[in-house]
């Protein structure tokens, strides 16, 4: 016996929809620590313990590259917003075969 293919998604678009939203908000998590790793290679805080008696001349190569750190922003905005149009079309065909 042949068993034919179901167009029918074993799992309804909620589903599909709660867990596209806890993975964007996991990411936006780790996004916060992240940018704290980020900000202390980049941007360190003067008051650090090693940092605190150096002059103003001293501190310059700590904070040379500083402007990097939105370029490095920028690209995980651009993968956010590539991830939410790939989740947008993936639900959107889930609709599609569902109407059929």
């Amino acid at each position: 016996m042949i068993k034919e293919k179901s167009n029918e998604n074993k799992y309804p678009k909620t589903f599909w929809v709660a867990n596209g939203v806890e993975l964007l908000e996991r990411a936006a998590f780790y996004a916060m620590f992240i940018s704290g790793f980020l900000l202390d290679a980049y941007c360190p805080d003067p008051q650090r313990e090693d940092l605190i008696h150096l002059t103003k001349e001293q501190l310059a190569p700590y904070y040379a590259n500083a402007d990097y750190i939105w370029y490095i922003f920028a690209a995980i905005g651009f993968l956010s917003a590539f991830s939410l149009i790939i989740y947008d079309l993936v639900v959107k065909n889930i609709d599609k075969r569902k109407m059929i």
